[in-house]
This record gives structure tokens, sequence and C-alpha cells, in this order.
């Protein structure tokens, strides 16, 4: 975001709004592709964690 603003300091030029709409579309793209390992990750501890004996579960 700091990029575009440098980049379009004019909010009244002619592609402004354009301009903006891409860069918020690029930012979502990147949330949504930065957390989904957390799903992976959280699925592999969950696999660990299955492998260990519960106390007094012992069956």
């Amino acid at each position: 975001m700091d990029q575009f603003k440098r980049e379009n300091p004019d909010k009244e030029a002619h592609e402004y709004q354009t301009r903006l709409d891409e860069t918020y579309r690029r930012i979502g793209q990147l949330y949504n592709e930065a957390t989904f390992y957390q799903v992976v990750i959280v699925q592999e501890v969950k696999d660990l964690l299955q492998t260990f004996p519960a106390p007094g579960l012992e069956i």
C-alpha cells in the first residue's frame, strides 16, 4: 500500500480508483496465500499429538 501511495499521489487522477482496486486485489491474494500454510501446520500438529499416549487412557 505504501508503494501504491508513493506511485499514485493524485487521488483525482483518471486511473486512481482502478489502480487502487487492483492493489487491494493483490493484497487480498497475498493474504490468502500467506495463511494457507497455517492449515497445513495445524493438521501436522494434530497428527503428531495423536501419536502420544494420553495418560489415564491406556487400552
